[in-house]
């Protein structure tokens, strides 16, 4: 169930902009920063996103080993969404896979909707998108360190 209203803004964007709405601000989980290892159960396909993807996060402060789980789940929908193009693509493309059915009941365009969506969703708590990592501030170590891609 969600919760309402809008999201809270982070305890270190509330430090830096000043407590303007003069309420307490919360301390801020930091887990050690300890590389994740990938589970045994990632598909091939994920397994593969995951040792691309893990270091980069890794590097940014970004994940961590308490992080496993929800990156595994973000890892397991790209592996959904490349089977389901792959088998669409084998098809003769979405023209020919589409033909003469409704694009709303096919079950690998719909998994591959749904597969989108979550990626979407995890990629933004990663920081994995522009906007959100527009949110995302650095410290004056990791600007004096250089290139972060």
């Amino acid at each position: 169930m969600a919760i309402p209203g809008k999201k809270p803004k982070p305890t270190h964007l509330r430090l830096i902009e000043g407590n303007q709405e003069h309420r307490p601000i919360n301390q801020t989980v930091k887990p050690k920063p300890i590389m994740p290892k990938a589970p045994q159960w990632l598909n091939p396909i994920a397994k593969t996103e995951w040792k691309r993807v893990t270091p980069l996060l890794f590097d940014l402060g970004l994940l961590s080993r308490i992080d496993m789980t929800a990156f595994a789940s973000c890892c397991e929908s790209y592996a959904i969404l490349v089977q389901c193009a792959n088998y669409i693509n084998k098809q003769g493309g979405y023209a020919k896979y589409l033909a003469g059915k409704n694009s709303q009941t096919t079950s690998h365009l719909t998994a591959m909707n749904k597969a989108m969506n979550n990626i979407k969703a995890f990629c933004a708590e990663f920081g994995m998108t522009p906007s959100s990592r527009g949110r995302i501030t650095l410290t004056e170590k990791e600007k004096d360190e250089g290139d972060l891609d």
